[in-house]
């Protein structure tokens, strides 16, 4: 009985730390994509690289952002 109910739990709690996880990546890659569409918009870097920009920070706002995920 104790495995079900720990597999619940694990699956409860995984569901809300992704949901929690997304929802603040997606907040987080709203503010970055603004400070890199205002750096392309001063000239301090071509609009081509926008979408590299914003894939090469997402990894150092998942280290802000999953440790915030599990609070929740």
């Amino acid at each position: 009985m104790a495995r079900i109910a720990d597999r619940y739990l694990a699956g409860e709690i995984s569901r809300a730390f992704g949901a929690v996880s997304i929802l603040l990546l997606l907040v987080t890659f709203g503010g970055l994509l603004t400070d890199v569409l205002n750096r392309v918009s001063k000239g301090r870097i071509p609009a081509e690289l926008v979408l590299t920009q914003l894939v090469l920070r997402i990894p150092s706002a998942l280290n802000l952002l999953l440790p915030l995920a599990a609070f929740v």
